[in-house]
């Protein structure tokens, strides 16, 4: 089974529990880690390489790409690298296999992984899952209009499971790769983002086999989609395993830093995860206590206009009052009374 990942160095800890998590859940399978990078330096390669020692089944190769190769990529946006395309160097990376499975290094594998990996794509060129939001939500509306994708399925692209030998023979990855280099001409500036994502559909779009969303869990959606199982767990956006968690999700929090220190144990911890962690946490902390903040001051603003409303009405009515038990109110109470029997008679016959 050739499992692909792609991360620079600073993902290194995660990189590695993603495939632990994979070898972990899938004993007796030959495993082989292409891991395409241009960043990870050799002491990291040394302790991502002791998962081959400790593993008979296990291989793990690293294929170093020239980052300047994608100096006319754009990628418009900021929580994003731009290893984010080179899962797609797979088809020439990997010549002679017919297919291989890409998954993000946010992701922990929770299953065995054969039925996925034989998934028959027949002539399509990846399996994918949904991705919830873009597909169902209100606020990606103008986004979906805007790339000809309304109505229409949209994957999100961290699990492909990749036909190369269907993306090298049709060559439809040099269109790829073209249309990328002028994602401008068919993407709006507004919704040109989401790095590969949003190319990647707009290529592929009728060469996708939609697969089960167990296998690329989002865990912000899970309380939408509520699978029966999870094969894949997607950490997507703010959901990483050091972010605060809904009650749907905080079970994964546990199984990820348990996988990570069963992981961390064998290839040896450098301590940068955990403080990115605590750091994230206390972030996510300031960040609510913000929230807390404004929207306290906008109640208060709203208490005060309430009051100031109520006071307001309170004057109105007293002056109303005035005017009804007022002597000329009520001694002109029959002449308007005979105005709205004019105004009536009026309509009738105009």
């Amino acid at each position: 089974m050739n499992i692909v990942l792609s991360s620079d160095n600073n993902g290194v800890n995660m990189l590695a529990v993603a495939i632990y998590s994979v070898i972990k859940n899938n004993q007796g399978i030959s495993l082989n880690f292409h891991l395409i990078h241009s960043k990870i330096t050799k002491e990291s390669q040394k302790r991502l390489k002791k998962l081959e020692k400790e593993y008979a089944n296990v291989k793990i190769i690293f294929h170093f790409v020239d980052s300047r190769l994608f100096d006319t990529v754009s990628l418009d946006s900021e929580t994003v690298t731009i290893e984010a395309f080179y899962r797609y160097m797979a088809v020439d990376l990997l010549p002679k296999e017919a297919k291989a499975l890409y998954m993000d290094i946010d992701m922990l594998c929770l299953d065995r992984l054969e039925d996925l990996y034989n998934t028959d794509l027949e002539k399509k060129c990846f399996g994918a899952v949904e991705d919830y939001f873009i597909v169902h939500a209100s606020g990606f509306s103008g986004f979906r209009k805007a790339i000809g994708f309304d109505g229409k399925k949209f994957y999100n692209s961290g699990m492909l499971l990749m036909n190369l030998q269907e993306l090298r023979e049709s060559g439809i990855i040099k269109i790829f790769w073209e249309n990328a280099k002028n994602k401008s001409k068919f993407i709006p500036d507004p919704y040109n983002t989401y790095a590969d994502q949003t190319i990647s559909n707009i290529t592929f779009r009728d060469k996708v086999e939609f697969l089960p969303v167990r296998y690329n869990a989002l865990l912000t959606a899970l309380k939408y989609t509520k699978p029966k199982s999870v094969v894949i767990a997607h950490f997507t956006g703010l959901a990483k395993p050091y972010s605060l968690k809904d009650k749907y999700t905080k079970e994964y929090d546990f199984l990820y830093y348990q996988y990570y220190f069963e992981c961390m144990r064998i290839i040896g911890d450098d301590g940068i995860m955990i403080a990115n962690a605590l750091k994230g946490a206390a972030k996510s902390k300031q960040d609510l206590e913000s929230q807390v903040n404004v929207l306290q001051r906008k109640i208060k603003s709203l208490n005060q206009d309430n009051y100031l409303l109520r006071q307001d009405i309170d004057k109105l009515q007293v002056v109303l009052n005035d005017i009804i038990n007022s002597d000329s109110w009520k001694i002109t109470s029959s002449l308007r009374s005979l105005n709205r029997i004019l105004r009536e008679v009026r309509q009738k016959y105009n």
